[in-house]
Parts: C-alpha cells; sequence; structure tokens
C-alpha cells in the first residue's frame, strides 16, 4: 500500500547538499545524501524525527533537529538524509525560491 502524507508545514527554507554521492559505485550501494535544511523558528511548529520533508520530489529523513540563533533570529536547523523506501510519517513540505 502507498503511504498516505499528510502535510504538517509548507515554508521557504535554505537547503544545502553537506554530502552527496555521484559515483556509480555509491549509486549501487545506495549511499545517501545528507542535506542541511534551515526554516524559521516558530513557536507553534517543532520539526521532530517523525515526519519527513518532501524537497523537489526527494523524500527526505529527519535525522537531527537544533535550535540556532539568537532571540529575534531563530531558526530549527535539520539534518536529513535521502531516503529511498516508503514510509508512514508526516511530511512537512519545504519550497524554495
Amino acid at each position: 500500500t502507498t503511504p498516505v502524507y499528510s502535510t504538517v508545514l509548507e515554508t521557504l527554507g535554505s537547503v544545502v547538499v553537506l554530502r552527496a554521492f555521484n559515483t556509480v559505485e555509491a549509486t549501487q550501494l545506495e549511499l545517501p545524501q545528507t542535506y542541511e535544511i534551515k526554516i524559521m523558528y516558530r513557536a507553534s511548529f517543532v520539526p521532530t524525527e517523525q515526519q519527513r520533508i518532501l524537497y523537489k520530489g526527494k523524500d527526505l529523513q529527519i535525522k537531527s533537529v537544533r535550535r540556532d540563533g539568537e532571540r529575534y533570529k531563530m531558526q530549527y536547523v535539520i539534518t536529513a538524509t535521502a531516503i529511498w523506501k516508503d514510509s508512514y510519517y508526516s511530511a512537512l513540505k519545504i519550497t524554495t525560491h
């Protein structure tokens, strides 16, 4: 069965690939890409490792979340890896310019 995702939040964010593997060997081993995603802090929303990020057609698994910055520039810094299997977690959509 195909999982049904419910969107918890759609937001703008900065997305940086921290580690990418473009070799044939890495592709065969299915080594994941690692991303750092920064979104604005909201008191009404806290990202968790049980959620997923849908970004440019990729399903990213949240590995860690930390709050960063000073009071007036607070943000969440999320580390996530690309996953290849379907999951049953709620989705966090991030769109960028």
